[in-house]
């Protein structure tokens, strides 16, 4: 199986497991921790309620988070509401006391990685999953700045 190949199915398989996971019930998973009551997520819609943007960010350890289901559909793409999702992200974990957020990403997904170095990421380590079979990478933001 080629890489383009593997990485959608991959894709498929996070999609799936999302929807079963995190995505079934946005609330409990984002509103109702008591280890974590700085959890949050944001969705935009349109007036017809279809999903243009979504982000979300779970409290991790010693007061640093990690970023989550960050989607912006397509026909969005370049209009700055990834950035608008992401800034509301980063103001509210400073807010909340955040001193580091991170995030995952595909190591080839050149594109999300330029976006998250835009906003204060730094450069991208690869990171192993032992239940995924991609090259990951894992960028880390510093709040404190």
């Amino acid at each position: 199986m080629n890489e383009n190949a593997r990485e959608i199915k991959i894709g498929k398989q996070y999609v799936e497991n999302a929807l079963a996971t995190d995505f079934s019930d946005i609330a409990k998973y984002y509103f109702t921790r008591s280890e974590s009551p700085s959890d949050h997520f944001w969705v935009v819609v349109d007036e017809h309620d279809r999903v243009f943007g979504t982000v979300g960010l779970l409290y991790s350890s010693d007061r640093e988070g990690e970023v989550m289901r960050m989607y912006v559909d397509p026909t969005q793409h370049r209009k700055g509401l990834g950035s608008l999702l992401l800034n509301t992200l980063i103001d509210f974990a400073r807010v909340e006391g955040y001193q580091r957020l991170f995030l995952t990403t595909l190591m080839s997904n050149r594109r999300a990685i330029a976006f998250y170095q835009q906003h204060g990421f730094d450069v991208p380590e690869r990171y192993a999953k032992p239940d995924v079979d991609l090259e990951l990478c894992k960028l880390g933001c510093d709040l404190s700045r």
